[in-house]
């Protein structure tokens, strides 16, 4: 009944323990980086999908600008403080008789010579009335001029232009008829004025 020593039979536990510490930590890293790796794919997903919405945001604003520049009824051309023509809409189109393709990317000379473009871009002029001559006819054009500086610090300038032809047109006949209108009131009192006497000779 005495102990008298003691037989272990067995293996030593230490190198599975070691085993265990190691794949624990290859697990605890291999979580760790799959968790950043989650992290990233995430923040991608949420980036790209919010690149496409602000996509079909721009499209949709830049669709409904393009719209409303290319049907307004003034011409509308933008130029840089140079005079080189980034935007040319139909309605400039129609009063130059250029197409847009022949002039954007060129200078404002491109459209027509006769203009004082140097005042306009230098802001000698906001304002003007001038006249476009081409082969038969010419235009009566009012132009106004505006700009502001975008974000890279550049100026852009915003030149309007409005066919008042037509206005030019009625207003001279206004006048025409108000000349003869004033004429004939002149007459009629030369007239009047020169019967009174008459009469009375014709009494006499």
């Amino acid at each position: 009944g005495e102990t008298i020593g003691l037989f272990r039979l067995g293996l030593s536990m230490q190198p599975l323990q070691s085993l265990n510490r190691q794949i624990y930590q290859r697990i605890t890293i291999i979580s760790v980086i799959l968790l950043l790796v989650g992290f990233i794919l995430f923040t991608l997903i949420m980036l790209r999908q919010n690149l496409e919405i602000s996509k079909k945001q721009y499209q949709a604003v830049e669709t409904y600008s393009q719209t409303i520049l290319q049907n307004v009824s003034d011409g509308i051309i933008v130029c840089d403080g140079n005079g080189d023509i980034k935007v040319c809409n139909h309605a400039a189109e129609k009063i130059f008789e250029r197409k847009a393709n022949q002039v954007v990317g060129n200078h404002l000379k491109k459209i027509s010579e006769h203009l004082e473009w140097e005042a306009l871009l230098s802001g000698e002029i906001s304002m003007q009335e001038t006249i476009l001559y081409f082969r038969e006819t010419h235009k009566n054009i009012l132009i106004s001029r505006n700009e502001y500086v975008n974000p890279d610090n550049d100026i852009i300038i915003i030149l309007v232009f409005r066919d008042i032809t037509e206005r030019k047109r009625l207003e001279n006949q206004i006048q025409r008829r108000e000349q003869l209108s004033a004429l004939g009131q002149l007459a009629s009192g030369v007239a009047h004025e020169i019967r009174n006497p008459l009469n009375a000779i014709g009494t006499i």
